[in-house]
């Protein structure tokens, strides 16, 4: 059998700013060699009699490289096809045809995945590996060695295991039949899934050994520590002084480092002067051409851009968009999260209003809402003018809460709604929201990712929009609660909880004829205003998930029978709306059908309007709490926090799915009557969640599967 090889290397490598910005991905050097050389060396092992490489971001530097190298054509791309419609339009002549990508690194040898397609009876075979971050890659679910899911590029509560895709395949020709001609195409968000839904059968080959994707900075760097065992990966031509003491850094050609400056653990692209006496923190990227004259001090973290000139004694605490290697802005639960002034500053508001911009394919309309404080205020402010810097329509909501917030960007028609909270101590929560009122998915969380690191310049606002828009978002918001309230005559419980969301529900119940008392049934609202919880008159603790049970399966039994829960969230309920004729779907932070099911139900996320909800229902129903909790199932809730090691995360996602008891939504395990779910999360941690009949039982099952997670 003939055998082909096609190396895709033409993409722009953004996240690689600024080492991309003088050559393509694949031509960044690690440890002395340049990905695409490997690449070719790999096709070559294992066979390959005829080379193609595509390109497209800087061509010419591809087609100089490869020239005159022995059944190597380079094909440049007119247009972006995506990996699939790159590898048809490449039209390779072999009968058995192995897909590689230029700007990778792997360290095992591709002849036994070869042999093993060549015998095998699928049309193609997937390369796999095992990775510590698979939110980076997409994640490949194999039962009895064949292909029966995907998820690309989850988030981690989507995570469970750590199987990724590595971007190399094997493919028999006639699987090029089914790739559209002359359009962008993916193997793995397209191809590959139609293959496995058509009953057609793809193989999966896991590779032992080294792989590395060169997607970020961080990536890059740990690649060449990787590559020369944590020295310096140094150019020869590079020039370093014998007094300069230089550790764990990559240096590429034509640099010179001066008498008795430092560099620690940072990469120094080409023809970058750095003179006497120089401190250069950890993390830092110093852009090509660059010239840093004596005594100058980089701090950790730094990212200078190309071409720039520092003068002499010159201390640098503010980096360009980076900070040690940064690629991700989403980092929290929440949304943005972080510390003013080292994760996050005035500079990254304007440019996150910029990014939201670029997501609309009209002029975006865009809702800033802050919450209290004058920090927050300030913060907004700035992220308002980032919007019209973007050449967005940007609303200011004024001054509110989380809930408030993403009920706005529901009902005031817009793109996005984002929520600025700056604390006492400057940790910074920002929330952004889809038109559905949601939090937006991780796939446009990308994208903003993408757009928010290119750092491009913003436009200038065009005359007619020098006044700013402002919107009574908490007027509007009190209005549509006095409505969900409607005559609550007669009505007596108390209302609790620090901040506005209280003192507004509280307000809404007394103005609709009900009274606030400090004896009756007690509802209690958290400061974003996202859950309530409650106490009856004789003690009886009552759930978020009861009071949500209560409302939505009264809505169920007047014929709203779609119920879309999150993915982290009590079997019981859903259980027991079942009985009830409900159709229950689960919604993640993707871009699903149930995801916008739930925006239109909204009251996952809205505590305010449940409580106003449920309080009317139960005047309706002459019912206390006590009596709502005799018509739902009792269940008792457990919630934690359990801390991992974060290159262990993925590791023990895939234990606790293999051990579970069931992973339809997340891995569950059973206890008698209790149950624990567990998902892994943003940050070093997972989230638990246990359910029993008894507050003792679950607290106890919950530590049981904590001890699982740890150990």
């Amino acid at each position: 059998m003939r055998i082909s090889a096609v190396i895709l290397a033409g993409g722009k490598g953004e996240r690689l700013f600024p080492l991309t910005n003088t050559r393509p991905k694949p031509l960044c050097p690690v440890g002395g060699v340049y990905p695409l050389e490997r690449a070719i060396e790999l096709a070559r092992e294992a066979g390959a009699g005829e080379i193609i490489v595509t390109a497209g971001y800087m061509a010419s530097s591809i087609e100089a490289y490869t020239r005159g190298m022995e059944n190597v054509t380079t094909l440049r791309e007119e247009k972006p096809l995506s990996t699939a419609g790159a590898v048809r339009n490449a039209r390779p002549s072999g009968d058995i045809i192995i897909v590689l990508c230029g700007d990778t690194l792997c360290g095992f040898s591709l002849l036994p995945a070869v042999k093993a397609q060549m015998n095998g009876d699928c049309d193609a075979t997937i390369v796999t590996t095992r990775s510590k971050a698979p939110t980076e890659y997409g994640i490949v679910t194999v039962t009895d060695g064949r292909v029966t899911g995907f998820l690309e590029k989850p988030s981690w509560n989507g995570v469970t295991g750590d199987e990724v895709n590595t971007g190399i395949y094997i493919l028999r020709r006639r699987v090029l039949e089914l790739i559209p001609p002359e359009t962008p195409y993916d193997f793995g968000g397209e191809l590959f899934p139609k293959m496995v839904a058509d009953g057609k059968p793809v193989a999966v080959f896991r590779a032992d050994g080294y792989w590395c994707d060169m997607g970020s900075p961080k990536t890059y760097f740990l690649a060449n520590m990787l590559a020369t065992g944590g020295e310096n990966a140094a150019d020869g031509s590079a020039v370093i002084h014998e007094k300069a003491r230089v550790r764990h850094s990559v240096i590429m050609s034509d640099v010179y480092i001066g008498r008795n400056s430092e560099i620690e653990g940072s990469i120094i692209c080409e023809n970058v002067k750095i003179g006497r006496g120089c401190h250069i923190g950890a993390g830092c990227i110093v852009g090509g051409s660059t010239v840093i004259e004596d005594g100058c001090t980089l701090e950790k973290g730094v990212t200078v851009t190309n071409g720039v000139i520092i003068g002499k004694d010159t201390h640098v605490m503010k980096n360009i968009y980076s900070n040690e290697f940064k690629t991700r802005l989403f980092d929290s639960d929440l949304g943005v999260g972080g510390v003013y002034g080292s994760s996050f500053d005035i500079a990254d508001a304007v440019y996150l209003g910029q990014a939201l911009c670029s997501q609309s394919d009209g002029r975006a309309k865009i809702g800033v809402m802050s919450g209290s404080g004058s920090f927050s205020r300030i913060l907004a402010g700035v992220t308002v003018g980032g919007i019209r810097f973007g050449g967005g329509d940007a609303l200011s909501l004024g001054d509110g809460f989380y809930a408030e917030c993403a009920w706005a960007a529901r009902n005031f028609g817009l793109d996005f709604s984002v929520f600025v909270d700056v604390d006492d101590t400057f940790g910074i929560c920002i929330s952004v929201f889809d038109k559905n009122g949601m939090p937006i998915p991780r796939e446009t969380q990308r994208r903003l990712e993408r757009v928010f690191f290119r750092r491009s310049q913003p436009k200038i606002p065009k005359p007619d929009d020098e006044d700013i828009k402002t919107k009574n978002a908490d007027g509007e918001y009190r209005k549509a609660l006095a409505k969900a309230a409607g005559d609550l005559g007669g009505v007596r419980i108390s209302v609790s909880g620090d901040g506005l969301p209280a003192e507004l529900a509280g307000s809404v119940i007394n103005e609709a004829g009900g009274e606030t008392v400090s004896d009756g049934d007690v509802f209690s609202l958290s400061p974003d205003g996202r859950r309530v919880t409650a106490v009856s008159k004789n003690g009886t603790r009552v759930s978020y998930w009861h009071l949500w049970c209560y409302v939505t399966g009264e809505a169920v039994k007047n014929g709203d029978k779609n119920v879309a829960m999150p993915l982290f969230s009590p079997i019981t309920a859903a259980e027991y709306l079942g009985s009830l004729g409900g159709r229950i779907s689960y919604f993640s932070d993707s871009e699903t059908d149930d995801r916008s099911m739930a925006g239109e139900q909204w009251l996952s996320c809205d505590g305010c309007h449940l409580l106003i909800r449920a309080v009317r229902l139960m005047k309706e129903q002459s019912l206390d709490l006590d009596a709502v909790m005799g018509m739902l199932p009792r269940f008792y809730i457990r919630e934690l926090s359990v801390p991992v090691d974060e290159d262990e995360k993925a590791e023990r996602a895939r234990y606790l799915h293999d051990t579970c008891d069931d992973s339809k939504r997340c891995s569950t395990f059973v206890f008698g009557s209790g149950r624990v779910s567990v998902m892994p999360s943003n940050g070093a941690f997972f989230k638990l969640f246990a359910e029993a009949v008894s507050s003792e039982a679950a607290e106890e099952i919950a530590l049981e599967v904590k001890k699982k997670i740890s150990q």
